[in-house]
């Protein structure tokens, strides 16, 4: 008798770890999804940012060759490539 009252305290101890456990995946999960909408919305800010971004006239040859590059891997990263 005493063995089965054990048990079920087993039982309802488990039942109870695995309904907390859930819980913090569903708190993890919550909190991730969140910082991904935040990143994604970051992301297309950039973006917009580098589609829209331009040099004024006259601006230094070398600057502008190394302005390309730049705009150039970050349109790259931003279509999921890499760097």
């Amino acid at each position: 008798m005493a063995l089965n009252i054990e048990y079920e305290d087993w039982i309802r101890e488990k039942r109870a770890d695995i309904a907390q456990h859930n819980l913090s995946i569903q708190a993890n999960i919550a909190a991730l999804s969140q910082r991904l909408w935040k990143a994604e919305q970051t992301l297309e800010q950039v973006a917009r940012l580098v589609d829209n971004a331009g040099l004024p006239p006259g601006t230094d040859p070398a600057y502008r060759m190394g302005y390309g590059d730049v705009m150039a891997d970050l349109r790259r990263i931003l279509d999921g490539g890499d760097a």
